[in-house]
């Protein structure tokens, strides 16, 4: 066995810090062709390849910054496009794994349309302004009353006057359920049994409990002003002890609840899509005029960038 010249073909690996290279197999020793190709690349110091071809500095300049531009934009679009497609589409199974709270809020109709996800159910509560209130009487005698409303963490806030039958009964431990709906547009399909709504609704029930508590009843009705028109409670005059004693307020917890949500064109019949009449939607939508001052405003006062402004919070 023989030691063979530094650069030489080894059978086994070495460091680049090595005085000598391995043994290699008896009788192998490399060819010209193999130094030329080892020369400069494998062996420490600073050596060069023999032979190189022209043009391969220009090339190696200008392909060394396109290749790490392309890896770069291959990063961000894998981040922006593909990582953002997998995690809406985690956050809409989620909505659609969400289990309803009980049996008296599962949907049985248009199930495809339900939701048990409180991001979703706190977002619609948020943008209607109108909640509808409803109870049955002693004698069987439903009663549903339109009234405003605020949310706060995992309460539904309502006021109204203390001398409120509705309200005094809720009050008592009757059993409550309440809704609101948003309607986005006017579904106007080629047969007149498949025209519809597009809308986003949310429905409530359990019990209501009284709201006694000085500090929090003032809180709640803040909540119901803020919610109407953010940045109103700090320029006004806050209730008195005589106004909170002829109001009755009431929470209701986001316990038991389910929201239902549909949009998009219309389905017809397949036949149907043949027929001369137009089919689409007719978006609805909130719209603020120009405001319109008290007759009795106080001359100079001019109206507030929230109300100037005014706009509805926009849910999912």
């Amino acid at each position: 066995m023989r030691v063979p010249r530094r650069c030489s073909v080894s059978t086994t690996p070495r460091r680049r810090s090595s005085a000598r290279a391995a043994a290699t197999v008896t009788g192998l020793s490399p060819t010209s062709t193999a130094r030329r190709l080892t020369e400069g690349s494998r062996c420490p110091g600073a050596s060069s390849p023999r032979a190189t071809a022209v043009s391969m500095p220009r090339t190696s300049s200008a392909a060394l910054p396109a290749f790490i531009q392309y890896c770069v934009r291959s990063v961000i679009d894998l981040y922006y496009h593909r990582w953002g497609k997998d995690m809406s589409a985690n956050q809409s199974r989620r909505a659609t794994q969400a289990k309803p709270a009980s049996d008296r809020v599962r949907l049985r109709r248009k199930r495809d349309r339900g939701s048990y996800d409180r991001q979703v159910i706190d977002a619609i509560l948020d943008e209607a302004l109108i909640a509808h209130l409803g109870i049955a009487e002693e004698d069987g005698q439903p009663l549903v009353i339109p009234t405003l409303h605020a949310r706060r963490g995992d309460l539904v806030y309502c006021h109204g006057s203390v001398a409120s039958r509705t309200l005094r009964a809720l009050a008592a431990g009757a059993p409550a359920c309440l809704t609101v709906s948003l309607l986005d547009g006017l579904v106007l399909a080629r047969s007149a049994m498949h025209h519809s709504a597009n809308y986003r609704s949310a429905m409530l029930v359990g019990k209501a409990r009284s709201v006694s508590d000085h500090d929090e009843k003032h809180s709640a009705l803040e909540a119901i002003v803020e919610h109407i028109v953010p940045g109103r409670w700090r320029e006004v005059r806050p209730p008195t002890d005589k106004e909170l004693a002829a109001t009755s307020v009431l929470a209701i917890p986001i316990e038991e609840a389910s929201a239902k949500v549909h949009g998009g064109p219309p389905v017809d019949d397949e036949e149907d899509y043949a027929l001369g009449a137009w089919a689409g939607v007719i978006p609805l939508a909130i719209r603020t005029g120009a405001p319109e001052p008290d007759p009795r405003l106080r001359a100079g006062i001019e109206p507030p960038p929230y109300v100037t402004a005014y706009r509805r919070p926009v849910g999912p």
